[in-house]
């Protein structure tokens, strides 16, 4: 049966039916290519998460993050590559974790109505989480870098003090830090990300001799001077993301009075505690 002798048996309720079936998906077509493009690559920056996912303190277990490779990839359910890992660094904590930044290459949706990038169906933003399977492990990340990212988000650079300190149990009576450390550190350091956004910058450093804490022979506690330790002050310039009335920096740490940042310098990473913010 050929179609011209089909559709003459058919009535005109199935007819009309056919039609608009045919007239929808021409419009569905319609507005996807006006709102929708093709899959495009794009680069991202993520920070490595924790099981717990997002906004955890918790850092990635040390074997996870050993098993990175520059190179490695997921690919969809046809076997097309869909994100790959460009290149990667690691910074040792004080603790036994560790902050993992990754850069990655990812084939994502740009939905042009909503101007908002769209990766296995999830929408992509800075401070959102994304995951990856790739071939060898599964990665948790907090996006805190993508393209255009300071056109969409409230960021700004905000200016902040903060103090070194360093809590040995040899010297409980100081938070003063070792010398060789201070004059490590100097104005102008930097720290970037890994496609070389300036977020963090030295504008001015202030050393002390350390305040001690001794208790004098009727048991009267006395400020005095440690006549080793330093008292470092920082005064930085750091980029930040503003969500909810709050500052961030890279990703999830609170820019507050009392929080504690981490600044992985290219030689050196610290982690001060902020003592004032300048707005």
């Amino acid at each position: 049966m050929n179609f011209k002798s089909y559709w003459g048996k058919l009535d005109r309720l199935r007819k009309t039916q056919i039609l608009a079936g045919l007239v929808l998906v021409i419009v569905g077509a319609v507005f996807y290519s006006l709102f929708t493009e093709p899959n495009r690559w794009v680069t991202v920056e993520i920070k490595m998460l924790s099981e717990k996912g997002s906004w955890s303190n918790d850092k990635p277990i040390y074997w996870l993050s050993n098993t990175l490779e520059n190179g490695i990839a997921e690919y969809d359910g046809l076997g097309r590559k869909i994100a790959k890992v460009e290149s990667f660094q690691i910074f040792e904590k004080k603790d036994i974790g560790k902050d993992v930044f990754i850069s990655l290459d990812i084939k994502a949706r740009y939905n042009k109505r909503k101007r908002q990038y769209v990766f296995k169906g999830k929408p992509l933003g800075v401070g959102s989480v994304i995951n990856l399977n790739f071939t060898s492990l599964n990665v948790n990340g907090l996006i805190i870098n993508m393209p255009d990212f300071e056109a969409k988000v409230a960021t700004r650079e905000k200016i902040i003090e903060v103090k070194l300190q360093d809590f040995d149990r040899t010297f409980v009576n100081t938070t003063g830090i070792q010398p060789w450390l201070a004059e490590t550190i100097e104005k102008g350091d930097a720290v970037r990300s890994l496609e070389g956004l300036l977020i963090a910058e030295v504008l001015d450093k202030r050393v002390e001799s350390a305040e001690i804490i001794t208790i004098d022979a009727a048991g009267n506690a006395l400020l005095r001077r440690d006549p080793v330790k330093k008292d470092v002050y920082l005064k930085l310039k750091v980029l930040t993301t503003r969500v909810g009335g709050v500052d961030y920096y890279i990703g999830d740490i609170k820019v507050k009075v009392n929080e504690w940042i981490p600044l992985h310098f290219e030689n050196y990473s610290i982690e001060p505690v902020i003592t004032k913010i300048f707005d």
